[in-house]
């Protein structure tokens, strides 16, 4: 919790984006408290109640604790199912990064995360292709009321609209301003 807005807009999103995700890994240091590691999965478990979401608890700079310490450490947080994952890796000398790789492969070939499953990293297609779909939901619905066919026609336009736009065939005003202010072309 804070008092400051812009870090507020940002904690909000990022719990937007964890009931987006199918994999949620938190990062930590291996010197954090045991109690403020629990507390923050708590709050990812509160936050993604789907079950088919995979945690992984990724605890960073191992290198600088004992044995001793790892040992009593933070592997007995997390005691859900199969879903939650534990991890000691460490970044600077790019130790058990290959641990890490191989619990996200395995997650992802046990089926929760599937291959051919398409990934949308663009947000003005994202809302692109939602808006075809709702356009190509009111066909559907024309068809099975019996609509006339011009009204027909006009939804399918939109649809081919929205799909142009991710295509290139149409350029309206807003995807030139939004090119222009994210991509640096010339003036």
């Amino acid at each position: 919790e804070t008092a400051d807005t812009i870090e507020n807009l940002g904690i909000r999103r990022t719990y937007q984006k964890l009931g987006q995700a199918s994999i949620v890994m938190l990062l930590v240091e291996a010197g954090d408290s045991k109690k403020i590691i629990a507390e923050s999965l708590e709050v990812i478990r509160n936050q993604v109640r789907d079950t088919s979401k995979h945690i992984i608890l990724v605890i960073n700079k191992s290198d600088t604790t004992s044995d001793e310490e790892r040992a009593k450490g933070s592997s007995d947080i997390l005691v859900s199912e199969d879903k939650e994952h534990v991890c000691r890796i460490s970044a600077n000398k790019h130790e058990n990064l290959d641990e890490l790789k191989n619990i996200l492969g395995t997650i992802v070939s046990i089926g929760s995360i599937r291959h051919q499953d398409v990934v949308i990293s663009n947000i003005r297609h994202f809302n692109a292709l939602k808006s075809a779909s709702e356009s190509l939901e009111r066909v559907l619905e024309g068809l099975s009321s019996a609509l006339p066919q011009d009204l027909l026609a006009q939804d399918i336009r939109e649809t081919l609209h929205y799909l142009g736009e991710i295509t290139g065939e149409v350029t309206t005003d807003e995807i030139l301003g939004n090119i222009f202010k994210n991509f640096c072309i010339g003036k």
